[in-house]
């Protein structure tokens, strides 16, 4: 066996192990920690939700397949996060996190930090759940298997998904189409934390990191009312299928209680947090 054989042959084996350990286990991983690159291409393996019979069943398979999934992903903006809130960071990966999230990165200081962490923090995995599930019929929709798009996240160049069957004759947008089931849980995370539609979602979350309270799915689905042209009976739908599903319980709550404190704090430095909300609602990226 080659080396190259050797290295994919490791890369599968922690693939593998990743998916068998427990979720909670998965959110200790230290966060330096990468797969090795992987020279061949690996079959992305996806459950046939539409094969269970048994309601529960497709829905625990669909909770335990994207739960590990979610907090990779927020790991990745924690990592991040945590970038922003220390004076140690190197200027270089300080910008690149900046242009990420922003287009003016000319002056990286204090402030600039402020309006970044309002925007550099996870989304709580209830939510990520319960859209997924709605969005992607509890992954059964054309667009979740064809395209491992369970989100619903549009784009406008021609080719660039699928495109509806009932789409209007004039309209231009297809549903993205995505290499993997985890880069469609990080489009979707980027979504809710940059695009103008969702402030208030992000200004609501900050303002609770400030004022040291965790923050849920039900703490901020309200600001998803322009998520979907469903407006407020979307919002409720969320809430309906979190509640159910006990969403919160199962998955918000113990998540939250894995993070480090310092994972969990706005910042140690009182000159980054705004004294109420007109100095956030100041803060530009």
């Amino acid at each position: 066996m080659n080396k190259s054989d050797k290295t994919a042959s490791f890369a599968a084996l922690l693939i593998t192990l990743y998916f068998s350990l427990p979720v909670l286990i998965i959110a200790w991983l230290p966060s330096c920690f990468q797969l090795p690159v992987i020279p061949v291409q690996q079959p992305i393996y996806v459950p046939d939700f539409s094969s269970y019979e048994d309601v529960n069943d497709k829905k625990q398979q669909f909770f335990s397949y994207f739960y590990p999934l979610i907090l990779a992903e927020n790991q990745q903006v924690l990592m991040h996060r945590q970038a922003l809130l220390s004076h140690e960071t190197d200027e270089l990966l300080l910008r690149e996190i900046c242009q990420r999230y922003s287009r003016d990165c000319q002056v990286i200081d204090d402030h600039k930090r402020l309006a970044l962490l309002v925007q550099v923090d996870i989304i709580p995995p209830a939510l990520v759940l319960a859209q997924a599930a709605m969005e992607s019929g509890w992954g059964t929709s054309r667009f979740a298997r064809k395209g491992y798009n369970f989100f619903g996240q549009w784009c406008y160049q021609e080719d660039c998904g699928l495109v509806p069957l009932k789409r209007d004759k004039h309209a231009v947008h297809e549903v993205r189409l995505f290499d993997s089931p985890r880069l469609s849980v990080r489009s979707y995370l980027f979504n809710l934390n940059t695009h103008v539609r969702y402030s208030e979602l992000r200004e609501q979350r900050f303002l609770r990191r400030v004022q040291g309270d965790t923050v849920t799915g039900e703490d901020v689905v309200e600001f998803l009312l322009a998520y979907s042209q469903r407006g407020q009976a979307y919002v409720d739908e969320l809430r309906v299928v979190m509640q159910y599903n006990q969403l919160i319980e199962r998955y918000d709550l113990p998540y939250l209680q894995t993070l480090s404190p310092n994972q969990n704090l706005v910042s140690q430095d009182a000159a980054l947090i705004p004294s109420n909300k007109t100095a956030l609602m100041n803060t530009n990226p």
